[in-house]
């Protein structure tokens, strides 16, 4: 009896992992990845939406460096579909913030963030966050 509640435990406690995974990750309404210094995503939305709530997230001061010091836009190109931004740290001319963004399909938008020279993924994915909440 006591292998048996065991066991039954052990089983009820896998189930109850798996659905809390499983709810984790399809909370998150983007595919990312990381390649070439770039954090990617794909995202479920309107390519104008996302470009727009990118612009939005920078100009309005939400995103910021680690120290709270925000970012200009430096360049806001969009031509057919395809935006690239960059913005520059207003106290370190050093740290930037490249974002490209092309449209995908009618509802799916591919966004590519690089924080500065460098690979940072919490930086980048902090800025992804930012802008789904704009969306």
């Amino acid at each position: 009896m006591k292998k048996l509640s065991k066991l039954l435990l052990g089983t009820l406690l896998t189930i109850l992992a798996t659905i809390i995974v499983a709810g984790c990750t399809s909370m998150n309404d983007s595919e990312t990845g990381y390649q070439n210094g770039y954090y990617i995503a794909k995202l479920n939305h309107d390519f104008n939406d996302v470009y727009q709530a990118t612009i939005n997230s920078i100009s309005s001061g939400i995103t910021y460096d680690e120290n709270g010091h925000a970012y200009n836009l430096l360049e806001n190109s969009e031509i057919n579909n395809k935006a690239t931004i960059t913005a520059v740290n207003n106290e370190d001319p050093n740290d930037r913030l490249e974002i490209i963004i092309a449209k995908i399909s009618k509802n799916n938008t591919k966004i590519m963030i690089k924080c500065a020279d460098h690979d940072d993924s919490i930086r980048s994915s902090a800025l992804l966050d930012t802008i789904n909440q704009q969306l």
